[in-house]
């Protein structure tokens, strides 16, 4: 009896170590120069720790997932022909976490989406982008709902 008990918490504490605190973060889009192609992410610390991010991330590592446009914000919305780009990455981290980012600090990346200048003026578009690389050893994969835009 007193062996299946301590097998039983050993196994227990194998299990509880395991198991890390995943990282707590904010993220968030700017769309400021969306009509240049320009969409920043910024990162903040909401952790009560440390942790280390990417200084720099390619402009790959954003992947616009869907891109569609309408007539009106609340209209219907149709898939547009959008330039795709495809990132992999064979290990992880893609990009070496080598900035330490502080409690209530934050940390933007800019990106680049390629053929925003041949969308149409006074036009409401909107779109899904995710980050094909975690942003820190245990954070969670970073994957937008719809961002809106009006050019």
């Amino acid at each position: 009896m007193k062996l299946t008990i301590l097998s039983f918490f050993i196994l227990l504490s194998i299990t509880c170590r395991g198991q890390e605190k995943q990282t707590e973060y904010t993220y968030k889009f700017h769309l400021d120069n969306m009509n240049k192609g320009e969409v920043i992410l910024e990162i903040r610390n909401a952790d009560k720790e440390s942790f280390k991010i990417p200084d720099g991330i390619d402009n790959n590592g954003l992947v616009i997932t869907a891109f569609q446009k309408s007539d009106t914000e609340a209209g219907v919305y149709e898939d547009i022909d959008f330039p795709k780009k495809h990132f992999d990455c064979f290990i992880e981290p893609c990009f070496p976490y080598r900035f330490l980012l502080e409690k209530n600090m934050e940390k933007q990346y800019k990106f680049n989406i390629s053929g925003s200048s041949s969308l149409e003026k006074n036009k409401w578009y909107r779109f899904k982008a995710s980050l094909e690389t975690k942003i820190c050893k245990n954070c969670n994969y970073i994957s937008s709902n719809w961002i809106y835009f009006k050019k």
